[in-house]
């Protein structure tokens, strides 16, 4: 007869931050909020496209909006791994003001906003370099790729209008 084994628990997870990462989690969390709100700025603007470009401009703002979800998702296990609490956090739409009639304006507002995090999560990199935080430092940079690649995606896009 195989012995049970005890079901492993959640004592695993540290009850608190290690003292490396206080600094760290602000960070993370500011970034989380970003990328939570990058999906509603993409769902949102992606219900107001019209004309003819409707379609194309459409499913390029849904998989936008799924690579933002990607991104929360992995910097909220980030956030869970490190015993840092994720919530109380307020997401709003930032850029719904503006004319949604324009898409330069929109795909203008996300370029800024692709910038911003790119030089967020750099920032996110150098703090875990200097610390010596291999581990975070190879996410970090993972995601600066991301970021940029998304970037390179939305100037496409804006050459095309």
């Amino acid at each position: 007869m195989i012995p049970r084994q005890k079901p492993k628990s959640l004592s695993s997870v540290p009850a608190h931050p290690p003292s490396h990462l206080i600094e760290t989690i602000p960070t993370l969390r500011v970034l989380f909020e970003n990328e939570l709100n990058s999906l509603l700025n993409f769902v949102h603007h992606g219900m107001y496209v019209k004309g003819q470009s409707r379609l194309r401009l459409t499913k390029w703002f849904r998989e936008q909006a799924r690579e933002s979800l990607d991104h929360a998702l992995d910097l909220g296990h980030v956030l869970h791994k490190e015993a840092a609490h994720i919530s109380n956090y307020t997401v709003t739409p930032k850029a719904c003001e503006l004319d949604h009639t324009s898409p330069e304006n929109v795909i203008d507002s996300i370029a800024s906003h692709e910038s911003a995090m790119v030089d967020q999560y750099a920032q996110l990199a150098q703090n875990a370099r200097e610390r010596g935080d291999l581990v975070m430092e190879a996410f970090a940079m993972n995601k600066v790729f991301e970021e940029f690649r998304h970037q390179i995606e939305t100037s496409l896009m804006s050459r095309r209008f």
